[in-house]
């Protein structure tokens, strides 16, 4: 952008330069015609062989040579403001095409950004899933500690069953044989009776 400005002072410079010289050799035109009007009034037209030998003298080439040095200083100023002109042309093209990358660079920051939003919604799907899924996790492995200290309870209460299932076997074991005992001693008594 600054370079296109600096471009745009120079071709409006040349130009003034331009305009400067033409307004120049206007004012040197209009010398040359004031002094030639007046040595015409000067000399009269009984002298024009001494006119034409004046306007061929010294003061007359110097006035077309530097006529000459305008018209190629014009001519400088002219290929001058053709090759700005085209330096501006091949700037106004790297511009737009520098505008063209832009453009095309915000479209991929675009595209960049819909990607990296899309990702970071997914990341956040994906923490809310792995939250859910620590939460099911957490709840199964208190209810498998639940399920175990019911099972130790249980356990200890089939110990204590086995327990006393023993004790009541061995004691139904001690009144079976106090059973036996006495039903011999019963008979015993009968067959005593029997022989008295």
């Amino acid at each position: 952008m600054v370079l296109k400005e600096s471009h745009e002072k120079t071709l409006k410079d040349l130009k003034k330069r331009i305009n400067d010289l033409d307004q120049s050799k206007k004012e040197a035109d209009e010398k040359n015609l004031s002094l030639l009007s007046f040595l015409c009034n000067e000399i009269g037209s009984k002298d024009l062989d001494n006119l034409r030998e004046l306007l061929a003298g010294k003061k007359l080439i110097e006035l077309l040579s530097e006529l000459d040095d305008h018209e190629h200083r014009i001519q400088s100023l002219n290929d001058a403001l053709i090759q700005k002109g085209e330096e501006l042309s091949n700037l106004r093209s790297r511009f737009k095409k520098s505008e063209e990358m832009v453009e095309e660079r915000k479209i991929e920051v675009k595209t960049k950004q819909v990607i990296i939003n899309y990702l970071e919604n997914k990341i956040k799907d994906q923490e809310v899933e792995s939250i859910t899924k620590q939460k099911v996790v957490d709840d199964l492995e208190e209810i498998i500690r639940e399920n175990e200290t019911k099972f130790k309870v249980n356990q200890v209460t089939i110990i204590d069953l086995k327990k006393n299932i023993r004790e009541l076997e061995e004691k139904t074991r001690a009144k079976q044989e106090t059973i036996d005992d006495l039903e011999e001693k019963f008979i015993e008594v009968e067959e005593k009776s029997n022989i008295s």
